[in-house]
Protein backbone atom coordinates (compact mmCIF):
# COMPACT_ATOMS: atom_id res chain seq x y z
CA UNK A 1 0.00 0.00 0.00
CA UNK A 2 1.26 3.98 -0.57
CA UNK A 3 -0.09 6.72 0.99
CA UNK A 4 0.56 10.31 -0.42
CA UNK A 5 -0.30 12.09 2.28
CA UNK A 6 -1.84 14.70 -0.47
CA UNK A 7 2.10 14.63 -1.85
CA UNK A 8 0.98 15.03 -5.68
CA UNK A 9 -1.67 15.32 -8.00
CA UNK A 10 -3.98 11.85 -7.79
CA UNK A 11 -2.82 10.93 -11.52
CA UNK A 12 1.15 10.72 -9.90
CA UNK A 13 0.17 7.34 -8.23
CA UNK A 14 -2.06 5.45 -11.06
CA UNK A 15 0.49 2.34 -11.38
CA UNK A 16 0.34 1.95 -7.67
CA UNK A 17 -3.36 2.49 -7.30
CA UNK A 18 -3.70 -0.60 -9.81
CA UNK A 19 -1.84 -2.91 -8.04
CA UNK A 20 -3.75 -2.28 -4.83
CA UNK A 21 -7.32 -3.08 -6.24
CA UNK A 22 -8.04 -6.72 -5.06
CA UNK A 23 -9.30 -9.36 -7.72
CA UNK A 24 -12.65 -9.18 -8.15
CA UNK A 25 -13.00 -5.80 -6.23
CA UNK A 26 -14.33 -2.83 -7.79
CA UNK A 27 -11.52 0.72 -7.58
CA UNK A 28 -13.95 3.84 -7.48
CA UNK A 29 -11.93 6.97 -8.24
CA UNK A 30 -12.82 10.48 -8.60
CA UNK A 31 -11.68 12.77 -10.93
CA UNK A 32 -8.22 12.48 -10.75
CA UNK A 33 -7.41 9.27 -11.69
CA UNK A 34 -9.85 10.56 -15.28
CA UNK A 35 -7.49 9.43 -18.25
CA UNK A 36 -8.30 7.47 -20.70
CA UNK A 37 -5.31 6.18 -20.91
CA UNK A 38 -5.74 4.92 -17.07
CA UNK A 39 -9.03 3.20 -17.52
CA UNK A 40 -7.04 1.60 -20.57
CA UNK A 41 -4.17 0.14 -18.16
CA UNK A 42 -7.05 -0.56 -16.20
CA UNK A 43 -8.88 -2.69 -18.66
CA UNK A 44 -6.01 -4.22 -19.61
CA UNK A 45 -4.84 -5.71 -16.19
CA UNK A 46 -8.57 -6.46 -15.79
CA UNK A 47 -8.99 -4.06 -12.80
CA UNK A 48 -13.05 -3.32 -12.50
CA UNK A 49 -13.41 0.42 -11.79
CA UNK A 50 -16.28 3.12 -11.68
CA UNK A 51 -14.17 6.48 -12.25
CA UNK A 52 -15.76 9.80 -12.25
CA UNK A 53 -14.56 11.60 -15.53
CA UNK A 54 -13.62 15.55 -16.05
CA UNK A 55 -16.62 17.18 -17.89
CA UNK A 56 -13.82 18.12 -20.26
CA UNK A 57 -13.17 14.35 -21.63
CA UNK A 58 -14.89 12.96 -24.58
CA UNK A 59 -17.05 10.06 -24.24
CA UNK A 60 -16.30 8.85 -28.09
CA UNK A 61 -14.33 5.69 -27.19
CA UNK A 62 -14.92 1.77 -28.00
CA UNK A 63 -18.26 0.97 -25.69
CA UNK A 64 -16.95 -2.76 -25.26
CA UNK A 65 -14.57 -1.64 -22.80
CA UNK A 66 -16.60 0.95 -21.04
CA UNK A 67 -19.45 2.74 -20.69
CA UNK A 68 -20.23 6.26 -19.35
CA UNK A 69 -23.21 6.28 -16.84
CA UNK A 70 -24.88 9.68 -16.76
CA UNK A 71 -26.67 10.86 -13.54
CA UNK A 72 -27.93 14.50 -11.73
CA UNK A 73 -28.07 15.32 -8.39
CA UNK A 74 -30.86 17.24 -8.10
CA UNK A 75 -30.31 18.90 -4.89
CA UNK A 76 -27.33 20.54 -6.48
CA UNK A 77 -28.78 20.56 -10.09
CA UNK A 78 -25.23 19.22 -10.94
CA UNK A 79 -24.72 16.29 -13.64
CA UNK A 80 -22.05 13.74 -13.45
CA UNK A 81 -20.23 11.24 -15.39
CA UNK A 82 -18.68 7.93 -14.22
CA UNK A 83 -16.80 5.68 -16.29
CA UNK A 84 -16.71 1.93 -15.57
CA UNK A 85 -16.26 -1.47 -17.18
CA UNK A 86 -18.42 -3.45 -14.73
CA UNK A 87 -20.92 -4.79 -16.61
CA UNK A 88 -22.86 -6.17 -13.72
CA UNK A 89 -23.66 -3.19 -12.03
CA UNK A 90 -26.53 -0.96 -12.94
CA UNK A 91 -26.06 2.92 -14.32
CA UNK A 92 -28.18 2.91 -10.80
CA UNK A 93 -26.00 1.06 -8.77
CA UNK A 94 -22.82 2.76 -10.35
CA UNK A 95 -24.05 6.29 -9.43
CA UNK A 96 -24.91 4.36 -5.79
CA UNK A 97 -20.95 3.96 -5.92
CA UNK A 98 -20.14 6.95 -6.35
CA UNK A 99 -22.29 8.63 -3.84
CA UNK A 100 -20.75 6.35 -1.50
CA UNK A 101 -17.60 7.38 -2.45
CA UNK A 102 -18.36 10.77 -2.03
CA UNK A 103 -19.51 10.09 1.52
CA UNK A 104 -15.74 9.07 2.79
CA UNK A 105 -15.09 12.38 1.02
CA UNK A 106 -17.05 14.64 3.21
CA UNK A 107 -16.20 12.60 6.25
CA UNK A 108 -12.40 13.85 5.67
CA UNK A 109 -13.53 17.10 5.05
CA UNK A 110 -15.30 16.96 8.81
CA UNK A 111 -12.47 15.55 10.08
CA UNK A 112 -9.78 18.17 8.65
CA UNK A 113 -12.35 20.78 9.24
CA UNK A 114 -13.72 20.57 12.45
CA UNK A 115 -11.65 18.17 14.15
CA UNK A 116 -8.43 19.77 13.17
CA UNK A 117 -6.74 16.64 11.91
CA UNK A 118 -5.72 18.89 8.73
CA UNK A 119 -1.88 18.22 10.23
CA UNK A 120 -0.49 14.97 10.68
CA UNK A 121 1.83 13.94 13.48
CA UNK A 122 3.40 11.45 11.74
CA UNK A 123 3.29 9.60 8.09
CA UNK A 124 3.20 5.82 9.47
CA UNK A 125 0.14 4.20 8.84
CA UNK A 126 -0.60 2.81 12.53
CA UNK A 127 0.02 6.54 13.75
CA UNK A 128 -2.28 7.98 11.62
CA UNK A 129 -4.87 5.38 12.16
CA UNK A 130 -4.04 6.52 16.42
CA UNK A 131 -4.61 10.26 15.52
CA UNK A 132 -7.97 9.49 13.76
CA UNK A 133 -8.78 7.60 16.73
CA UNK A 134 -7.30 10.49 19.17
CA UNK A 135 -9.71 13.01 17.00
CA UNK A 136 -12.45 10.72 17.19
CA UNK A 137 -12.49 9.94 20.87
CA UNK A 138 -12.65 13.52 21.53
CA UNK A 139 -15.01 14.84 19.70
CA UNK A 140 -17.05 12.22 20.90
CA UNK A 141 -16.61 13.06 24.81
CA UNK A 142 -16.91 16.41 24.19
CA UNK A 143 -20.43 15.81 22.85
CA UNK A 144 -21.43 13.46 25.50
CA UNK A 145 -20.26 16.20 27.65
CA UNK A 146 -21.72 18.87 26.04
CA UNK A 147 -25.71 16.99 26.01
CA UNK A 148 -24.69 15.62 29.90
CA UNK A 149 -24.84 19.57 30.81
CA UNK A 150 -27.94 20.02 28.62
CA UNK A 151 -29.29 17.51 30.04
CA UNK A 152 -28.15 18.73 34.19
CA UNK A 153 -30.06 22.29 33.11
CA UNK A 154 -32.96 20.62 31.73
CA UNK A 155 -33.46 18.80 35.55
CA UNK A 156 -32.10 21.31 37.16
CA UNK A 157 -34.28 23.83 35.61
Amino acid sequence: MSNSFGQGHDAKFADSVIGMIPENAVGIMDRGFASWEFLDQLSQTQTLFVVRIKNNMKTEFDHQRYRVVWFCDLESKSEFRLATNVEEMTNAEVSDADRHRWQIEVLWKFLKMHLKLDKLITKNVNGVTIQIYMVLIAYLMSAVNRNSSILWASIVG
